[in-house]
């Protein structure tokens, strides 16, 4: 390797091997926002070049985001950075903007005060040490698009699937899906987010018609609203009130 991986460098590496798909803009800010505004570039650029990764430019309606993900050489290169083996790796994005969305909707889960951990969809999928976790099997079975864990002051943890929706499902998927999620062990609930409201109350009627007697375990947000958090989000119970994520 003809450049030398800082410690940067490989979180970098590691957080796009984990959404598969980021947004330059969002390493840009993550990891270079108190240097000089040429610096990222430059590094992200030394990085490709060295064949760790690669740019690419993918869009949504009026929207264009410049993309970066990882390449076998990059892959490889995070292969010691966990603290768990990855032995089924995933490099393959089916949606890049599903992926890089749920990639900037985590930014927001970290910043509570509460967060200890978010296993993604990819890390759960690509790791047997993870899928076989008794905390996160159901999850990784479930196919969720994370595992969050919060850890509140004097209480167990609370592990919690992410379910990021940018389009309409049928009401029989939804249902099936929170059936799952109902009859899964150690899921203490699961935080559905979309940027369409008829989405989500189209997964509420689901969770009314399945859910029977039971204390709904579905909650609800906007990712607007998730995005503009400012240390605590809010989320909307399918069976009434609210909860306050912190």
């Amino acid at each position: 390797m003809s450049i030398i991986l800082q410690e940067r460098d490989r979180k970098i590496l590691k957080f796009i091997y984990a959404y598969r798909v980021v947004s330059v803009a969002q390493i840009q800010r993550r990891y270079f926002s108190k240097t000089f505004r040429t610096v990222g570039p430059r590094r992200i650029r030394q990085l490709a070049n060295e064949g760790l990764l690669q740019s690419f430019v993918t869009g949504e309606g009026s929207n264009v985001y410049n993309c970066l993900r990882l390449t076998e050489k990059g892959r490889k290169a995070t292969n010691e950075l966990w603290n768990f083996e990855i032995d089924n790796p995933l490099l393959k994005s089916e949606s890049p903007i599903h992926d890089l969305r749920v990639a900037q909707l985590a930014e927001s889960f970290e910043r509570l005060s509460t967060f200890k951990s978010l296993f993604t969809e990819n890390l759960m999928q690509s790791s047997t040490a993870l899928s076989d976790d008794e905390r996160l099997k159901a999850l990784t079975q479930l196919q969720a698009d994370g595992a969050l864990v919060l850890s509140p002051p004097k209480a167990p943890l609370y592990f919690y699937g992410l379910e990021f929706e940018i389009s309409r499902k049928s009401h029989e998927r939804y249902r099936d899906k929170l059936t799952n999620y109902y009859t899964a062990k150690n899921v203490d609930g699961v935080l559905y987010i979309s940027d369409s409201q008829v989405i989500l109350d189209t997964v509420a009627r689901a969770d009314t018609v399945i859910r029977s007697k039971r204390t709904s375990i579905l909650h609800l947000a906007l990712e607007k609203d998730v995005l503009n958090s400012t240390g605590k989000i809010q989320f909307s119970k399918a069976d009434g009130g609210n909860i306050e994520l912190f």
